[in-house]
């Protein structure tokens, strides 16, 4: 398909109409772009309308850049409307070039409720459109399940955490999830966050392991470091931090209560959802404990009892 034809599209259209909509609504500063200024340059909430717009300011571009990125319900909205896009460079060069002369300034809306003006550079609207992943293609066989298996909403911000991470699957591994959201997607109360350690988990499979083999080493590891956590508990008690310090000794860097709830999280998939078996334990369990045969095993039976 041709630049031209492929912006005249429908999907095309309506892509470039939410994307007017959302900018011209303005866009809001995160907590962790004002924590980036502040700790890095010194920048207050106050002071980032002056510094932003202070053209001396080497690091005027980055902080606008940070200003310029998709919100998660911006993805989430956007998402329904590019599996028929079929968008690519230079669909979104074009893209950026027609925002920009529909748009000459958004409003940057500070936590505390007030708002400036900033003028839209070109660079800043290909960050935007860029950190959206408009290009990235999905499995079309895991956006195919997920799309006939759960609510729209739903669908789409597990489709969204897709795209951000460029999650690809093996054969082997989409299998393995297609059955898990065919099994799973009735739970709506946690359902989301056991597909996402699940996305997560698929693509760091090691070679040569399956993933139902790699979901239970990762339950086992889970339990070692739930079990390091409470042993290093005891000797802070024991000891104290200060003394464990002087010793090098591993300071774990999660709490008890993040492991033991990522550790419900593997043990609901094995045994709730997937109702899986060690293979481990199912290759001891059929090993081979020898072949018996009829004629001669009798025979040897039937002389030692003579």
């Amino acid at each position: 398909m041709t630049l031209m034809n492929n912006t005249k599209t429908p999907p095309y259209r309506q892509i470039r109409m939410l994307l007017t909509e959302l900018l011209r609504d303005g866009l809001k500063v995160s907590p962790d772009t004002l924590f980036f200024a502040e700790s890095t340059y010194g920048i207050t909430e106050k002071g980032l309308e002056t510094a932003i717009k202070d053209s001396f300011f080497e690091e005027r571009q980055l902080l606008i850049n940070m200003l310029f990125f998709p919100t998660q319900k911006m993805r989430e909205q956007l998402e329904p409307l590019l599996a028929s896009a079929s968008l690519h460079g230079e669909t979104l060069q074009y893209l950026a070039e027609e925002l920009a002369a529909e748009i000459s300034e958004i409003h940057i809306e500070l936590p505390d409720d007030s708002r400036f003006s900033l003028a839209v550079s070109h660079e800043a609207l290909n960050h935007f459109i860029e950190k959206l992943y408009m290009t990235r293609e999905l499995d079309p066989a895991i956006a195919a399940v997920l799309d006939d298996q759960l609510p729209l909403e739903i669908a789409s911000r597990l489709k969204v955490y897709m795209r951000c991470r460029n999650i690809s699957f093996s054969e082997e591994s989409r299998r393995f999830l297609q059955t898990f959201v065919s099994k799973a997607a009735h739970r709506t109360e946690d359902f989301e966050g056991l597909a996402e350690l699940l996305l997560t988990l698929t693509t760091n499979v090691p070679p040569r392991m399956t993933t139902s083999e790699y979901l239970f080493e990762q339950r086992e590891y889970q339990k070692q470091r739930l079990g390091d956590i409470e042993e290093f508990t005891k000797k802070t008690e024991q000891y104290g931090m200060e003394y464990l310090m002087m010793q090098n000794y591993p300071v774990p860097h999660e709490s008890a209560e993040e492991v033991a709830e990522l550790l419900q999280k593997y043990t609901i998939i094995i045994e709730e959802v997937l109702e899986l078996q060690n293979p481990k334990e199912r290759y001891l369990s059929r090993r081979d404990l020898g072949n018996f045969d009829t004629e001669n095993d009798l025979q040897r039976l039937f002389k030692s009892l003579s």
